[in-house]
């Protein structure tokens, strides 16, 4: 009970609800590279991040890999499809070695029914997830490609990010991001340390 306090989503909710939540839900472990769900896959489960990082992904007209999100620990993921029974909209990936709880849609529709604040919360969370989305989308449209990278690198900072996955975030293939890395390198815009880019300048200057 005291793990699902953590989750926003939960907060408010009394100890013996939460202990009714927690009793349904299941545990498991994901390796890296392991591939949780895909794209047209049923939607029967919500999951919740216990430890790690997920991966959500779509694959474009050609068969491309586009990063849309990058979600932590106290984060969910999972919900799209939930509420109509349909299919999954995108893919999930753990990007390492994670440990994840499940909630099986019955349930989840259970507690949402009963449970408006819960709701609210979860539409709150939906919203900025497209709000993000859209942001992205935006800085594919408007920005090159240094920019693009740079703004990747600020919003996932201090997370090892791989070239490759750096460039399935900003829409480019693995040899350009790496050449624009150097690039920003040599400017002193972000350094390399302990495996892991850092954005350099000031926040509100790193697009």
């Amino acid at each position: 009970m005291s793990v699902l306090k953590k989750f926003p989503l939960f907060q408010g909710l009394a100890e013996d609800e939460l202990k009714i939540i927690a009793d349904t839900m299941t545990l498991k472990k994901y390796k890296s590279k392991a591939i949780i769900f895909l794209e047209e896959d049923k939607a029967g489960t919500i999951f919740f991040i216990l430890e790690g990082a997920i991966r959500i992904f779509k694959s474009n007209p050609v068969g491309k890999e586009v990063t849309l999100a990058l979600l932590f620990k106290g984060d969910f993921f999972g919900e799209t499809g939930m509420i109509t029974g349909g299919k999954r909209t995108a893919g999930a990936e753990a990007l390492e070695p994670s440990l994840l709880m499940g909630l099986a849609r019955k349930k989840f529709i259970e507690i949402l029914k009963s449970h408006g604040e819960l709701s609210f919360k979860l539409l709150q969370e939906v919203s900025w997830r497209l709000i993000q989305t859209n942001e992205q989308l935006e800085a594919l449209v408007s920005q090159d490609l240094q920019g693009r990278v740079k703004e990747c690198l600020h919003r996932y900072q201090g997370f090892k990010l791989t070239h490759q996955e750096i460039a399935n975030i900003v829409g480019a293939s693995r040899e350009s991001v790496s050449r624009a890395l150097c690039r920003l390198q040599e400017s002193g815009e972000i350094e390399y340390a302990n495996k892991k880019f850092t954005v350099r300048c000031d926040p509100d200057h790193s697009k």
